[in-house]
């Protein structure tokens, strides 16, 4: 039995790629959780061990890479946030890394496909986010946010966008937006007035949920930000899903050197102790 355990969540064609470079590889789907009388499903991961080292790979919104099978919103509804991180502390997951793909509120934080990647150390509540709770069954039901990601963790990342020849913006503000539909320009301009103060800034619809769920659990947890396109009315053309899609794309074979050096990191200091 592997002695440490990490879950790595990201988009579908980074989670499959990931899987390849595990052993003893064993692929899950449709998964229900249940927690405190309620419940939700996963509908696929994949397990495996990269030397002494456990590791989950979870793609948030499911295996179909042209369109997501659960959107940000359905996530939501169906309770899968809830289900992805419960799963992982039920099976002794302590430590979950998330990739993610934003846009870019502010111009200091570089577009992925010119091979720069936040790794943001604050985060923010946007405009109609919504609310993610395990309620009575948290272990820490009113968790601090004064550090919202693990300090080693977030080194980590940084080590290893650095190993893989990108740029790594170690400071930044993730701002989480409630899905489905991309921010309207009057909405970024508010984010951006309302969080002047904080440098490289981002904006995504779905890792807010993670972040709060893993402190609720005491479980450490730091994201990776791929700026796929400028916010609306930031610059660039009208933002959609082929927009992303296609900002995405430059940067896929670096995203997934990033995870896996991660994996290599993690499995090198399977010994050590950590401290979020």
């Amino acid at each position: 039995m592997s002695k440490r355990s990490i879950a790595i969540i990201a988009g579908t064609g980074l989670a499959a790629s990931l899987a390849k470079s595990l052993e003893r590889v064993t692929f899950h789907s449709n998964l229900d959780v249940n927690f405190q009388g309620r419940h939700g499903s996963i509908i696929s991961y994949v397990e495996g061990s990269f030397n002494d080292l456990r590791v989950v790979i979870l793609p948030r919104h499911g295996p179909t890479v042209s369109v997501p099978d659960r959107s940000p919103a359905e996530l939501v509804r169906l309770s899968g946030h809830e289900a992805h991180i419960w799963h992982f502390f039920e099976t002794g997951i302590k430590r979950v890394y998330a990739f993610n793909s934003v846009g870019s509120v502010d111009h200091s934080v570089d577009l992925a496909q010119n091979n720069a990647f936040l790794i943001p150390d604050q985060f923010a509540r946007g405009l109609g986010a919504v609310s993610h709770s395990f309620g009575s069954a948290a272990l820490d039901i009113h968790p601090s946010m004064a550090q919202p990601f693990s300090q080693s963790m977030r080194e980590i990342l940084i080590r290893a966008t650095h190993q893989a020849g990108a740029i790594a913006i170690d400071h930044g503000l993730y701002i989480h937006s409630a899905g489905d539909a991309f921010e309207s320009p009057p909405e970024v301009d508010a984010y951006r007035n309302i969080f002047s103060g904080w440098p490289n800034k981002v904006v995504g619809m779905t890792s807010g949920a993670e972040i709060v769920l893993c402190k609720q659990m005491r479980m450490e947890f730091a994201l990776i930000c791929a700026s796929c396109n400028w916010a609306q009315g930031i610059e660039g053309p009208p933002v959609t899903h082929e927009h992303v899609l296609e900002g995405m794309r430059p940067a896929t074979d670096t995203l997934e050197q990033i995870a896996r050096h991660v994996i290599a990191f993690e499995a090198e200091h399977i010994d050590q102790g950590y401290t979020a």
